[in-house]
């Protein structure tokens, strides 16, 4: 009786132990979540990714020692709201408490299965933007330090994704369809 009584309290410890690992995180996810979303560095985003892995990995190691614990228990009522204070009283993890979703990793990728069925896009297939001679255009321009764009006339297309365009001052560009815009309420001038 002297060694499982033993056990039992190297579990409440292992198990207060866990408890403060996870008022850490949730404490540094407070901070976090409380300050400037354009203030956050990148360092701190790649350490909250580390932080919510080694998440996953405490609340399984909780859940393990929570088991033991109920196993060795006499009185579970006292156990049951240890749980219910960590899981939530839903049976959700602290993970799933704070960010409102399961976890996901990259088991979870590889496994998931859409539910629903997604049409496939095939190179031949794609809805590609199309411009027609004599339509009105914004292209983008490269020459000039303090404007971007000017307008032009479609003169004809060149393959799939280029059209040769007339500028307004009379220049003759050819463009990618990225660097082109409809601009189709401006007069010519």
């Amino acid at each position: 009786m002297a060694e499982e009584t033993k056990e039992f309290k190297d579990l409440i410890k292992q198990r207060g132990s866990i408890k403060g690992r996870l008022t850490n995180f949730k404490t540094y996810f407070s901070l976090l979540s409380s300050s400037d979303i354009n203030k956050i560095h990148e360092s701190q985003i790649r350490e909250l990714g580390l932080r919510v892995a080694k998440l996953e990995a405490l609340f399984s190691d909780f859940e393990k020692c929570q088991n033991q614990i109920e196993l060795l228990c006499p009185v579970l009522d006292d156990q049951i709201r240890e749980r219910d204070q960590i899981e939530g009283p839903n049976g959700q993890s602290p993970y799933e408490l704070m960010f409102g979703r399961s976890v996901r990793t990259q088991l979870h990728a590889m496994l998931y299965k859409p539910t629903t069925s997604t049409p496939r896009r095939f190179p031949g297939t794609l809805q590609i933007r199309e411009f027609h001679p004599g339509e009105r255009v914004q292209v983008r321009t490269y020459n000039h330090p303090h404007h971007r764009w000017e307008f032009a006339v479609v003169t004809h297309r060149i393959g799939r994704l280029h059209y040769r365009v007339t500028t307004d001052q009379g220049a003759s560009w050819t463009r990618h369809l990225d660097q082109m815009l409809a601009a189709p309420g401006v007069p010519q001038q």
